[in-house]
């Protein structure tokens, strides 16, 4: 079996990832494990999604992604591992699956392995490590559990489209102060079809009216909207951090949730 990477929520200060990491080297000690990110905020699931789910196919065919996010669950929740497109993911049953992939998952099997103890509140360490050590081992999906078609889903990186408009909202605040939205660029080129329009945000005080193909198209310090390596509208300033004036979460007020939203010439009253 492949790789093992990690997505968690859990920080680098304290012995948590350590932790996860052991249990998985303890039970299979030829484990490969990759770390993803674990600068996630606690609990957000969201932020989570996006991180994985522009990387994950980057990853070879039969990788295990153990994520590590809001993962306490509760009495009506489970723990899932699922099969998709040549890929594991071993989570918490939270909505999480359904934000990272596009599709069905192929298979979905609710793990029925125990805690290493009664006690044990740490079940990214005790059932979702365990897992993907089975996993990694060369163990199949049956024997974690019974086979499953139910999963919780919450689909909130759709945004909304009419004729002449598409809003969407801020999903992601990279490292840099870029704000990425839930508008990607199919949607943006079937609903627009070539037409001059108006990209708002920040409750409509500021506007980008062109798409820039990178970073530098505008001067330092200047705002920009651009398709990036994600393939979402981005709200960008180029070479914005803090040393230099912020980036444009920090000069336009955006943050997760923001709105935006491009307004499209509206030919046919021409």
């Amino acid at each position: 079996m492949g790789l093992i990477t990690l997505t968690s929520d859990m920080g680098l200060k304290d012995f948590y990832v350590a932790a996860v990491k052991g249990a998985i080297y303890s039970q299979h000690p030829e484990a490969k494990v990759v770390d993803i990110s674990h600068q996630v905020e606690p609990f957000n699931i969201i932020q989570a999604a996006f991180i994985l789910k522009n990387c994950y196919h980057e990853f070879p065919a039969g990788t295990i992604h153990i994520i590590c996010v809001n993962d306490l669950a509760k009495d009506n929740q489970k723990y899932l591992a699922i099969r998709h497109n040549g890929h594991y993911f071993i989570c918490c049953d939270n909505g999480i699956i359904d934000l990272i992939l596009k599709d069905e998952p192929e298979k979905i099997v609710e793990i029925a392995l125990n805690s290493d103890s009664e006690d044990s509140v740490f079940f990214a360490k005790d059932i979702l490590a365990k897992a993907a050590a089975f996993l990694s081992r060369g163990g199949t999906m049956e024997f974690l559990g019974k086979e499953t078609n139910t999963y919780t889903t919450r689909n909130t990186f759709s945004s909304v489209t009419s004729n002449n408009e598409i809003s969407g909202a801020v999903c992601y605040i990279d490292s840099y102060g870029n704000a990425v939205s839930n508008i990607d660029k199919t949607q943006f080129k079937l609903i627009g079809k070539g037409r001059p329009f108006r990209i708002q945000f920040s409750a409509g005080e500021f506007y980008i009216d062109q798409i820039s193909k990178e970073y530098g198209n505008v001067p330092s310090g200047e705002k920009l909207a651009l398709f990036g390596v994600s393939g979402n509208l981005e709200i960008a300033v180029n070479r914005g951090t803090v040393r230099t004036g912020g980036g444009a979460n920090q000069l336009f007020g955006l943050q997760e949730g923001s709105p935006i939203r491009i307004e499209f010439e509206d030919v046919t009253n021409r």
